[in-house]
């Protein structure tokens, strides 16, 4: 009986639930939106920085294993190399199944489009990554 209750909760409260988070997720795009020119360029240079971070620790990893002839941190990089490659398939995966259009291209006259965007927005492959990096890291180098 809880189990029907809870389902019935979800079906019923779901649609409602679902317009609120689309809501706030507005907001928020639009607050960030608003943001001074100025800013616009560091945010685009960090953004873009994210891949090359992403593939970079990694491949420096790697190398420093070789330098110092340590296994551990060779296997440490591969397991991040073989885990960021994993996060990219499984996130186009995900954007060609939701396929949720770019918010600039959504709602044009309220968010400006301030760079190329990529394919669909859904999920966000700059967060996958980010955390596919930190997961990594924090795993294998549990001092950090």
């Amino acid at each position: 009986m809880k189990l029907l209750k809870t389902i019935l909760c979800f079906v019923l409260l779901g649609p409602c639930m679902s317009a609120q988070a689309q809501n706030w997720d507005i907001r928020l795009l639009d607050k960030l939106n608003s943001a001074p020119q100025a800013q616009d360029k560091t945010w685009q240079f960090i953004s873009n920085s994210s891949g090359k971070i992403d593939v970079a620790v990694p491949i420096g990893l790697f190398i420093a294993g070789t330098i110092k002839h340590d296994a551990t941190i060779k296997n440490y990089a591969t397991s991040m190399g073989v885990s960021f490659l994993a996060n990219e398939v499984m996130t186009l995966v995900l954007k060609k199944t939701f396929q949720r259009t770019r918010p600039f291209d959504a709602y044009p006259d309220l968010i400006y489009k301030k760079g190329t965007g990529g394919s669909y927005s859904m999920p966000s492959g700059h967060t996958s990554s980010a955390f596919s990096t930190a997961t990594s890291l924090s795993l294998n180098f549990r001092k950090w």
